[in-house]
This record gives C-alpha cells, structure tokens and sequence, in this order.
C-alpha cells in the first residue's frame, strides 16, 4: 500500500514540476512555516462570542438571516435511505439524493448563521441535532461522485460536497464551538476527528485527478480542504505538508489556464473555479496577516475578468459549454475579489447585483440560493467588508466588447442594444458542447438566437453517452450540418483559421469549421465569417468546398420563442417586446422550423418556460462549392 501512495505521490509531482509553480515559487515551504498561524490558532474571522457581528452587521440585515434560520427550527434530521443513493447507479437519477442532501446541509448553514447573528442560544440545539446527524451520515459526498453504488465507510472519497460539507462543519465549530459546548461537549472535537478521517488523510495521501487539472474540482475542493486544514489539524509539520500540496494543485490549476483567462467550463463554473481560487488565497492571507496574498499577473487578472467579459445584460451570461443562460454571481466571492485587484467594475457589478436582490435588506436571498447550499466561510468572510461594501457605488458595467484569443470566444455589442457571441475551440474542452463556430444574439437584454445551455446532469451526462444528449449535439446549437453529419467530439476536433478583427463600428470573426466535422462528412473547406455591423446589424457568411455531395445541408439556428415567415426571405424572431428578423436568399435557402421538444426542466427554466424552436436553412441545390450570407436585423 506504501508503494502505491508513493508512486502515486511522485507521479503528482512530476507533474506539478511541469507547471509555472507560481504560488510554490512565491511561496515555498520556509516562508510557510515562517508566516502561517499555528494549529489552533487560525481565526479569520470574530467568533459568535464577540461583539463584531451586532457592530458590524446592520439590525435589519440580521434579522433577514435570523429569520431564515427560524425557518429551519425543529426541522427533521432524516437520513437519506441508501435505495435513493442507489438511483445513479441503476437508473442514473443523480438529483434526488442531491436535492436531499443539499437541503439538510442548508438548514445547517442557515441556523448558524442565525444564531452567529442574534447571538441567544435559540439555535444550538438544532445545531447540535445537526452536527450529530452529520456524524451518523457515512459519507458526506454525492453519488455521481462515489466508484460504488453503496457507501463502504472505509472508503472516504474526497469529491467536492464531501469537501464541502466539511468545510461547513469546520466553520461551525469555529464559530459557536464555546457554546456548542454546554450542550455537547464533545462534539466538535469528533466532528475534527472524522474531518481528519474522511478528507484531511485521504486528500494527502491519494493522487485524486482533481489535483492534476485546470478544472473547477481542483479550486472547488482546494478551498475547502485548505479550510479544514487551518481549521483541523493540529499537527505544526503536517499542517504545513498538506498547504504545500494545495499550492502544488493551484498552480497546475492556474498554469492549465490559458492566457487570456478564459473559462471553457462557462461562466456557470467561474465561480468556483477562479472564484474558489481566489478563495484559496484569501484564507491563506488570514492565516498569515496577509502575508500571503492573491498574486496580480496579467493572467490571474485576466482569469478574474473573465465573468464580466461573458456577460450580457439582465442577468444573463454567454452560456457556452454546460452554463445557465441566467446568473447571479456570488458577490461573497466577487466583491472581495474586485477589492483586492481594485477592479472598479467588479466592485460595481457586486453592487448591482446586491441592488437588484435586496441584498441589504433581505441578504438570506443570495445567502440561501435555490440549488446547492449556503458558503457559511464565504458569506462570514465577505461581512468583514460590509461597512465597505455598502458605500460602493451600483453599476451594471457590460464590456463593450471582448476577444480571448486563447479560449477563441468573442462577445460584442452595438450601441443600439445588440450583442453577439461567437466561439471557436476544440471539441475537447471541459463540460464540452460539439459546439465549434456557434453563436448568439440578443437584443436589448433579451436572449433571441440562443445556445439552449445545460440539462439536469444524470449519469449519462459525463459518460459515453454524453453526446446522445440533445443539449450537447451540434445539431441543437447555431452551426450547420455539413452533408447532414454533426461534429464530433475530440481534441482534434477543432476551428482552424480563426481570425478577429475590431475596427471602429465593424467587428468581424471567422473560422474554417471543416476539422470539427469526421472525415465521412465530405467537406473540405467550411469557412464562416460572423461581420457586425453596428449600423447595420450581422451579417453570417458561409464559404464552402465540398469532396462531394451526400445529403442536403442544413444551417441551424435556435431561438427563444415560436419564429414565424413573414416573406419569402424573412423570418420574425421574436421575445416578448424584443425582436429580430433573419434574412436570407430564397433562392439558395429554404427555411423550416421544428419546436425543440426537451421535457428537461433545468432548460425550461433557464428561459422562463418559453417555447424553444430550430429553424433549418437548407442549402438548395447540389453544388459543391458556394458562398452563401444571411443577415440578422434587429427590429
């Protein structure tokens, strides 16, 4: 078993030694030892026992959390039987255990933070129901994330929710532990212990895949190990070990990033994958009197801006890959992050969103999310800044425009209210859609030409199967279907020729798309040109050269809301008061429309319950070689 953890562990490293080892260069061990807290001693934040959170935290807004919490008291600490974690394994369902699991780890969170906000004691005896049911619980994972379809208790996987469930008890007892106490007087100290057990240990000693790659799961289970490695070990020398191995999987994290900073998972995983990064170094500053600290390059810059570069306006994001349409970015993690680069527009856009929610006068609202569960250690640190964050000014700040020439994503917009996305890539990226030379249009703020976004993730969402999935088929997103052949996943399938131009009122990008497509597809030269005009509107040329003919193309378009012909050549894309119109040649086109029939409800919901539907341009005619443009009009 040694052997195996030690070629486990060298393999780890060697890889690490490949990255640019940022954080380990500007923080090697020496400096570690000589800068971070001594075990027992990490405290970012005032525990419950002061006076910090009535001083620092308006009355109204603690009211908001402690009524929350009250919402939870009495509330039922129900096991989860073990037929429903089971589900995944046999038919694939992965959100009834997750919906459960997450709502008992909400009414947690939400107790605590009522009672670290009024401060009475009403709270801990749920609080320690709580803890000791998390105690009884086997695993405090998900299924999606566990090898076997019951769980064997000597088998703690660390996957991201049993890192996280974790970090949420190691906060806990942090922050009430004295009063905890007179009620349960050992109960936090076995909440440490089965820490160490089911996370600390296993985290150190095994070469999970996460530690090796530019995804989300690294920062996401990073930050919270690292939470309960400040919080929980007790041990100077191993404490100072297992921050060294964080630093190391940070920094293939971030040197896995490309240049430009951009995210191929989506926006919908910013947050926890640069956000939680962020999250990294912010413990570690509060751990060292912030002697430790976000490093500032152009690139970690660049990771940070990447959110506001994909955003469009009301709330939605360009919703590439496996990403909702509609987001609200945690300002827990993005107004600090906007301070510490001070990134007016970021600090600004956490004010716009804490405006549009009511977050000062009913913070619970972005503290108790539908989904997943409150961040107890985000939202506690984020309140240090409070009195700050209240004076900053609201500004919802879209970027006029953004090209990542690394992640080959282009956002534009037109002073008259239309916004266009467009991407190249590879169909290999992380959460991958066969998606290459796809792209949107709104108007006004108002989704029109859209990518549908993301499913409920099930079992087939990251198996084999993945690309049966409507959401993640090329012929569900805005790109053609050469000889009637969709793209095909892969690395070495990829946009090539890819160029970007940006000149006053003309913003142009093109690709040749024929690499995306298998080699049957016949298709030699497939070259798209998206022109926006800001006068005139878009302009999507299609230059082609096919081997030979098989079967119509057809170019895709999917829009938000039923389109309609309104001439020979005009189809009326419309939503609600916003609208466009898709011209074309009729003579080289023919137009049809199909309703999307998805019955998913993670994509009713990202678009309001709205009618989705595919218009087809079918290319006319037999020839193997044309040019063909069609143009998108707003109004």
């Amino acid at each position: 078993m040694k052997k195996v953890v030690l070629l486990s562990f060298l393999l780890f490293t060697s890889i690490a030694a490949k990255a640019e080892r940022l954080l380990t260069t500007l923080y090697p061990r020496n400096v570690l030892e000589a800068v971070i807290v001594e075990p027992g001693h990490f405290a970012p934040v005032p525990d419950a026992t002061t006076d910090f959170w009535k001083k620092t935290v308006p009355v109204y807004m603690r009211h908001s959390y402690i009524n929350n919490g009250k919402s939870y008291l009495g509330k039922p600490w129900t096991p989860i039987p073990s037929h429903i974690f089971q589900e995944y394994h046999v038919n694939g369902n992965r959100t009834n255990y997750e919906n459960r699991s997450f709502k008992l780890r909400r009414q947690l969170a939400c107790i605590v933070m009522a009672e670290i906000m009024q401060d009475s004691g009403k709270f801990i005896d749920d609080i320690v129901k709580g803890l000791r049911y998390f105690m009884d619980e086997t695993w405090w994972g998900v299924p999606a994330h566990y090898p076997k379809p019951l769980i064997d208790p000597s088998l703690q996987e660390v996957d991201l929710f049993n890192a996280e469930t974790a970090n949420l008890l190691s906060w806990t007892c942090y922050m009430l532990e004295k009063r905890i106490q007179k009620k349960d007087r050992r109960i936090c100290q076995d909440i440490r212990h089965e820490i160490k057990r089911r996370v600390l240990i296993p985290a150190r000693t095994t070469d999970y895949f996460w530690k090796r790659h530019s995804w989300n799961h690294n920062t996401w289970i990073c930050a919270s190990w690292l939470a309960c490695i400040l919080f929980c070990e007790d041990n100077r020398q191993q404490q100072i070990d297992d921050i060294c191995q964080v630093l190391k999987s940070l920094d293939i994290f971030v040197d896995g990033y490309p240049a430009d900073g951009g995210c191929d998972e989506g926006p919908n995983y910013w947050d926890r994958a640069t956000g939680s990064l962020f999250e990294c170094l912010q413990l570690l500053s509060l751990a060292s009197k912030g002697k430790v600290a976000f490093p500032l390059t152009e690139k970690t810059r660049a990771m940070a801006n990447y959110i506001l570069s994909t955003y469009i306006g009301n709330g939605y994001y360009v919703n590439f890959a496996d990403c909702n349409s509609r987001l609200t970015p945690n300002i827990n993690i993005l107004y600090p992050l906007g301070a510490t680069l001070n990134d007016k527009a970021m600090m600004r856009h956490a004010a716009y969103i804490a405006k549009k929610n009511e977050y000062f006068a009913h913070p619970w609202k972005l503290f108790n999310p539908s989904g997943v569960f409150p961040s107890l250690g985000r939202e506690l640190c984020f309140l240090r800044l409070l009195p700050a964050f209240r004076q900053e000014k609201a500004e919802e700040v879209p970027p006029a425009s953004s090209w990542l020439p690394d992640t080959e994503v282009l956002t534009a917009r037109t002073t008259r209210g239309l916004f266009l996305a467009a991407k190249g890539g590879h169909n290999d990226e992380s959460h991958n859609h066969n998606d290459i030379g796809n792209f949107i249009v709104y108007a006004d703020g108002t989704p029109l030409i859209i990518d549908i976004g993301m499913g409920t993730y099930t079992r087939q969402t990251f198996s084999q199967g993945r690309y049966d999935l409507l959401y993640c088929r090329s012929a569900y997103h805005n790109v053609p279907l050469i000889n009637g052949f969709e793209q095909h996943e892969g690395r070495r399938y990829k946009a090539k020729s890819v160029k970007y131009s940006n000149q006053e009122e003309l913003t142009q990008f093109s690709l040749d798309l024929s690499d995306a497509y298998p080699q049957e597809t016949s298709v030699r030269k497939w070259k798209r040109t998206i022109l926006l005009d800001h006068n005139k509107g878009i302009t999507i040329t299609e230059d082609f050269n096919l081997s030979k003919y098989i079967q119509p193309t057809d170019l895709i378009i999917a829009c938000c809301g039923k389109p309609s012909l309104r001439e020979n050549n005009k189809i009326l894309i419309a939503n609600g008061s916003s609208f466009c119109h898709l011209i074309f040649d009729h003579h080289k086109l023919s137009a049809s429309f199909e309703k999307i029939d998805h019955q998913d409800p993670a994509i009713q919901n990202a678009w309001d319950n709205k009618e989705l539907y595919r218009i087809k341009l079918r290319v006319l005619g037999r020839s193997l070689k044309n040019k063909i443009s069609y143009s998108i009009r707003k109004g």
